[in-house]
């Protein structure tokens, strides 16, 4: 199971950092929110994100057969990616993290 978790991780994380919209659905695993996270620091308010597995189906059904819904989000990752994929600060905290980690050991 850890590596089925990774893999969904790597895929969301990866599908829109390309401008792909994913269908989600939160739960207590912190990769199981990652999808979710990015949509809300991007503003995406109409996002696929589902609370069950109906609700899941739905979203991927609309995300697959309604072109005007998936070009719309489409254009809103690709506008809003960099409050996600860009964020200097966070890039600065992991320099940070792995210098202090190197002049330790």
């Amino acid at each position: 199971m850890p590596l089925l978790r990774s893999v969904l991780q790597i895929t969301a994380y990866d599908s829109l950092s390309y401008g792909v919209p994913c269908v989600t659905q939160a739960g207590p695993l912190l990769v199981q929110r990652y999808p979710l996270s990015s949509y809300r620091a991007m503003g995406i308010e109409d996002a696929p994100v589902a609370t069950n597995r109906d609700e899941y189906v739905r979203h991927a059904v609309r995300l697959g057969t309604d072109g005007d819904y998936y070009r719309h989000l489409v254009n809103q990752i690709n506008e809003r990616h960099d409050l996600v994929f860009e964020r200097e600060s966070v890039t600065g905290e992991f320099e940070r993290f792995f210098e202090e980690i190197i002049t330790k050991h």
